[in-house]
């Protein structure tokens, strides 16, 4: 299941590479709209990639091994808003000639951008106040760990990386905004080719 996820993620990158790469050659609303959209499925979907490589290794649970697991996970938090500091500033970049029109593209561009980092911040937020607790201690969490184990229930260190699930809930997010902003696109061309006919 993990390696056909992972081909889909790859798959998406290509896809979003590609729509970049054709909507850039000519400006009109759609392909301000398909640009951006692929810009942050190609994003988000190479910041999975990338923060899976944090991903602890050892599965083994031990004091040790879960106490480098929550030093990656605040890693994690940081790469990714790297991830979409950097392209934020693409997106702005691929817009800029429609944003030199109209500033209400620079608002449509850094919205989802605002959005994802807001919900990340917010994950990271619950993820420092849960280290915070009075009651909080690696030991603790070690032995959380090992009681839900010991019980049958499939839960890891995994869990605690929000980071590169966020991040492939965009790119998902995305891929299903292109597929419908592509479906309305389609009905339209087909309803304007049929108006010309008339």
């Amino acid at each position: 299941a993990d390696w056909i996820f992972l081909i889909g993620i790859v798959l998406l990158i290509a896809l979003g590479g590609f729509i970049l790469y054709k909507t850039l050659k000519k400006q009109n609303r759609w392909n301000f709209i398909f640009s951006n959209l692929a810009l942050i499925m190609t994003s988000s979907g190479l910041g999975f990639i990338i923060l899976s490589f944090l991903l602890p290794r050892n599965t083994k649970l031990t004091v040790k091994t879960v106490s480098q697991a929550v030093k990656l996970v605040n890693i994690s938090y940081f790469l990714t808003f790297i991830i979409i500091a950097i392209t934020t500033i693409l997106a702005v970049h691929i817009s800029r000639k429609y944003i030199d029109k109209n500033n209400w593209y620079l608002y449509f561009t850094l919205l989802p951008y605002i959005i994802w980092a807001g919900w990340t911040y917010q994950q990271y937020q619950h993820w420092q106040n849960f280290l915070a607790t009075r009651n909080f201690n690696i030991e603790k969490l070690t032995a959380m760990f090992i009681y839900y184990q010991s019980h049958m229930t499939k839960i890891d260190m995994n869990l605690m990386f929000e980071g590169y699930k966020s991040c492939a809930f965009i790119a998902l997010l995305a891929f299903i905004y292109l597929l419908t902003v592509g479906g309305v696109y389609l009905v339209f061309k087909v309803k304007e080719k049929v108006q010309r006919k008339a």
